[in-house]
């Protein structure tokens, strides 16, 4: 009892000691309102306003001290140390924190503050690590210094050299919480999650109910499926703690958002969290992203721009919003936002991983594996996927495939492909393929050979390019040549110029394929000789885009006579679905007009100059609606469809203009990744032109990747 006497005695004597000296410091504080440059008062007024917690009052104190004594080492460092801590200080900070060091060289505690701010910048990080490693050269034993000295080589990536100079702080008989928390953090930034979970638990085995550390070790062991079931435990004797914790709330909430039978829980954690306030910004893109995961991308980008709006430099929200822009294709404006992203989270492994997705997409294949590499602590079949398609993307294929046509015995067809295609380099991709075809006509059947190479180039991010040439054999005929010359020009990201040439074999008949003997002459085997130039716009915004593009040459072949051709292609489109699955609707017009009608055969008495197999209208316009869907089911299998009905209206010799039909076209396609290196490919076209075809396209092929 005497004992508790004494101590309550000590107690109250010092609280009144303290009093007195307060009491006698605020009257020599006065003492400023007539000698503003007396030291000795400015520092013990400053003094006793830091003590008190009111450092803000202090900063103008300290600052005419300094003005007064421009080597006042402890007067520049404590002006320091308080602008450290002020929004935007940090300049200012870094200046005062060197005068300190430089005002008294052999004081470590300075020089380790003003490594600290000097830590703070990417760019001056390493001067503020060599800073630390002179002072704990010179003084071991300095707890800060090596503390922050690990914390720093670990944001560097150096996790091995941080946890050696952390270690001795570790093997004291009695570390301290701050020397755990150090290790959870270089543990997680090098993605050991076992070892930071661990220090995690050492920090609650010494404060259980630190909700901090309750919240880090849930979010590290929510990473893993196997430990979820801890993590869930951990969130809610979190939220017991800490009821009104909507940092935590929403933690708990994103985690819940992974797994498809708790979504709805975390739908309404992260609306219990915005009903109280509107404007939380972690819960808002993790709202986002759950509503991106549950097919309502629409929706999930106005949470994204909300999220935006509010803090512009939200990496999160920058990079789910490139992420649904990854999903519907628009990778360059995807790339965009995730570059912003990197600048400011250049750590983070989920931004990382949708820049090399948008780099995947744009073809920048060797981009995106530089991207793959600076990737730790993250693992899954994302990061597998886009690591294949990398691979792939750098990597040799061969494919084997069939095509099939059906055109009512008009000239059908039976097609083998084989082909294998390399990469030079990160820019260029050379294909060889060869293509044996049968062809099956009510006049008879013949085969050909077709062998053929391919470059595809991408010179820079705003052109890409194709050239291909091939020679066509058929059987006691002379070979054609044929070639194709394809440029797609990006002028903004919105805008692209699309130009080209091709010469290709006209396979519609007998006579316009393989051609016909006709006494002593040679005739048929027509050519197209197109160029065409175009431009295609895209307003992503507003999700609709347009292209017109124009088309003029001639068709040639031998013994028959130059068959002028020209004409235009217009289609306008808008998407009401971005994805899951993706659906598009559009309006569209074409318009062809030959010189002549060649499509006769020699038998039908007319002049071989002007026979030519081939459906030659002398006008022709479609005008027609039609819709586009694509969409991915899992990570195994991909599919589109597109199918069009309109109205066509063709001039002949036979038929007049003003006489319409109806025109329709169908196709479907699917893509089955049933490994990383091999794809099964399949699809279907149906094309009705007018009078000419009805036609009927089969396609199936295997591809390999080595």
């Amino acid at each position: 009892m005497r004992r508790a006497l004494l101590i309550v005695g000590v107690v109250f004597g010092s609280l009144s000691l303290c009093a007195q000296n307060v009491s006698s410091t605020l009257e020599k504080c006065k003492v400023l309102d007539t000698e503003r440059n007396n030291v000795t008062v400015l520092s013990e007024c400053a003094n006793l306003l830091e003590l008190g917690g009111r450092w803000r009052e202090a900063v103008p104190l300290l600052t005419r001290l300094t003005e007064l004594q421009p080597d006042n080492a402890g007067a520049l460092y404590r002006l320091g140390r308080m602008k450290s801590w002020t929004d935007g200080g940090a300049d200012d900070a870094t200046i005062l924190l060197k005068r300190a060091c430089n005002a008294d060289p052999g004081n470590s505690d300075y020089k380790v503050a003003f490594a600290e701010v000097l830590g703070r910048k990417g760019q001056h990080r390493d001067e503020a690590v060599q800073i630390l490693q002179a002072v704990i050269a010179a003084h071991p034993d300095h707890v800060e210094g090596r503390r922050l000295l690990a914390r720093l080589l670990g944001q560097e990536h150096k996790s091995e050299e941080a946890l050696r100079v952390l270690q001795p702080l570790l093997a004291r008989a009695n570390p301290e919480l701050e020397d755990y928390e150090t290790q959870a953090e270089i543990e997680e930034i090098a993605g050991n999650l076992r070892s930071a979970a661990d220090a995690y638990r050492n920090i609650l085995r010494m404060k259980p109910d630190d909700v901090p550390a309750i919240t880090r070790l849930a979010q590290v062991l929510s990473w893993s499926q196997t430990t979820r079931a801890e993590s869930m435990q951990l969130f809610e004797r979190g939220l017991k703690l800490d009821p009104g914790n909507a940092s935590l709330a929403v933690s708990y909430a994103e985690m819940l958002s992974w797994t498809e039978t708790t979504r709805a829980r975390a739908m309404q954690s992260f609306d219990a969290v915005l009903a109280h306030d509107p404007d939380n910004v972690r819960a808002l893109t993790g709202k986002a992203q759950l509503l991106a995961w549950s097919g309502h991308s629409q929706d999930a980008l106005a949470l994204y721009d909300r999220a935006l709006a509010k803090d512009p430099k939200n990496a999160d929200a920058l990079r789910g919003k490139a992420e649904i822009l990854n999903w519907r294709g628009r990778y360059a404006q995807s790339h965009a936002l995730l570059e912003r992203a990197h600048e400011i989270a250049p750590d983070d492994a989920r931004t990382n991983l949708e820049m090399a997705r948008s780099d995947v997409g744009l073809h920048r294949y060797a981009d995106a594996q530089s991207e793959l590499g600076m990737i730790q602590g993250l693992e899954g079949t994302e990061l597998t996927e886009v690591s294949q398609d990398v691979n792939r993307g750098l990597g040799t294929y061969m494919e084997l495939g069939y095509l099939g046509r059906r055109n009512r015995q008009q000239l059908n067809f039976n097609r083998l492909d084989a082909l294998v295609s390399t990469p030079l380099n990160s820019s260029n991709r050379l294909t060889f393929d060869y293509t044996p075809t049968l062809y099956n006509t009510t006049v008879g059947d013949f085969n050909s050979n077709r062998i053929g190479v391919a470059l595809d180039s991408e010179p820079s991010e705003r052109l890409n390019t194709h050239a291909e040439f091939s020679g066509v054999q058929y059987p006691g005929q002379p070979s054609e040549w044929n070639t194709a010359l394809n440029l797609h020009y990006k002028l903004k990201d919105s805008l692209t110029l699309v130009s080209g040439f091709q010469r290709q074999p006209v396979e519609e008949t007998f006579l316009s394929t393989r051609g016909l003997d006709i006494g002593s002459s040679f005739v048929g085997e027509a050519q197209s000789n197109l160029a065409s130039a175009g431009l295609s716009y895209s307003n992503s915004p507003h999700h609709f885009d347009a292209s017109l593009s124009f088309t003029g040459g001639a068709y040639t072949g031998h013994h028959l006579d130059s068959n002028r051709v020209w004409g235009f292609d217009f289609n306008l489109g808008k998407s009401i679905r971005g994805d899951k699955p993706y659906i598009r609707i559009a309006y569209g017009a074409s318009y062809l007009s030959f010189d002549h009608d060649a499509d006769f055969q020699p038998s039908q008495a007319v002049a071989p100059q002007i026979t030519g197999g081939y459906y030659s209208p002398t006008k022709f316009l479609l005008n027609y609606g039609g819709v586009n869907a694509s969409h991915r089911f899992g990570r195994k299998l991909e599919w589109d469809a597109a199918a069009a009905a309109g109205v066509q209206n063709a001039q002949t010799t036979f038929t007049e203009f003003s006489n319409p039909h109806v025109a329709s076209t169908f196709a479907t396609h699917a893509v089955w990744h049933m490994s990383g290196t091999n794809d099964i490919r399949a699809g279907y076209d149906y094309l009705n032109v007018f009078n000419a075809f009805h036609r009927h396209l089969f396609s199936f092929s295997w591809r390999h990747y080595f």
